[in-house]
């Protein structure tokens, strides 16, 4: 939305002056939306490596937060997590609020506050 906005310009040391109209963009002005504020948790060795069994975070989805958590701790996180290719590894499971997440479209799913994002390393025993 553009809404005109009056201004005055002064030339020759403020001899004259001029009165126009600017247009300024209204969504520069618009308070930056909050992301929403979710809880990260951790399960057996990847608790045990980040030092943490959970954390909060403000993503605005599942692929923002993989990004953040990898920013946070560093490699104790990309290499036990991340493939080469930055991706999340086959074997670990996320689920959101007890849903699987489908780690092909992590950008796609979007979070609300409150979320709860579980990452569960490989689980082996007999």
């Amino acid at each position: 939305m553009w809404r005109a906005r009056p201004w005055r310009a002064y030339t020759d040391g403020g001899v004259s002056i001029v009165n126009a109209l600017a247009l300024i963009n209204i969504e520069e002005f618009i308070p930056i939306i909050r992301m929403p504020n979710i809880t990260v948790r951790f399960y057996t060795i990847l608790k045990e490596k980040l030092g943490t069994g959970s954390i909060e975070l403000s993503c605005s989805n599942v692929g923002d937060c993989i990004r953040k958590l990898s920013e946070k701790f560093g490699e104790k996180f990309t290499q036990t997590v991340l493939d080469s290719k930055g991706k999340v590894k086959g074997y670990f499971i996320l689920l959101l609020n007890g849903y699987v997440v489908d780690r092909k479209n992590l950008r796609k799913q979007k979070l609300k506050n409150g979320d709860v994002l579980h990452i569960f390393p490989p689980i082996a025993g007999g």
